[in-house]
């Protein structure tokens, strides 16, 4: 009994916990959206649609400054060459919405001032939001130029690395400098 009071009085261990609350919390909401009743279905549709076709827009605005010659059509990014025609589709999964879900969590979990969360949040889903549109435009690259398993083994690992360790990295930055305090002057 004694061991597990001490395992609820851990504050890493509570992180951990509420960290996983949070992830089947994700995961329970995710899945209500995409097979629950037909409002909250399309809803979420129209939300990731809009959102998708933004983050297309802007990546299309890159790709064309970079010199790739493309369209952009909603969700939709082409690349028209005289061999053929590349689509490449800025669908739900390529928003990054759990790695911001899990960026947010992570930071409202931890203790500290609410007045400094208010600001380190937006900055890091700004942050996640900008590494997204460069994954996307440099996918989008890899797709075009590059053979599918290039872009295969990008698609699946590099990406998922290369934001998680941005994550990890922004909440260990809040821990060092924010984290546990919630005296009545905290610093901001």
């Amino acid at each position: 009994m004694e061991m597990i009071k001490a395992f609820f009085k851990s504050k890493a261990n509570m992180f951990v916990i509420k960290m996983l609350l949070l992830y089947v919390g994700w995961r329970f909401f995710h899945q209500l959206v995409l097979y629950g009743p037909l409002p909250v279905i399309w809803a979420w549709w129209h939300f990731t649609v809009g959102l998708g076709s933004f983050d297309a827009r802007i990546s299309g605005y890159i790709l064309t400054l970079i010199g790739q010659h493309n369209t952009v059509s909603g969700i939709h990014i082409d690349f028209v060459h005289p061999e053929r025609i590349w689509d490449m589709r800025v669908e739900e999964q390529c928003l990054a919405i759990p790695a911001m879900i899990i960026f947010t969590g992570a930071i409202a979990a931890f203790p500290g001032p609410v007045k400094s969360k208010l600001w380190f949040i937006p900055l890091g889903l700004f942050l996640i939001f900008c590494l997204n549109i460069f994954r996307i435009v440099l996918l989008s690259i890899i797709f075009v130029h590059y053979p599918m398993d290039t872009y295969t083994f990008y698609h699946k690992y590099v990406y998922v690395v290369i934001t998680y360790t941005l994550i990890v990295l922004m909440t260990i930055f809040w821990i060092r400098k924010y984290g546990g305090r919630t005296g009545a002057n905290p610093a901001v």
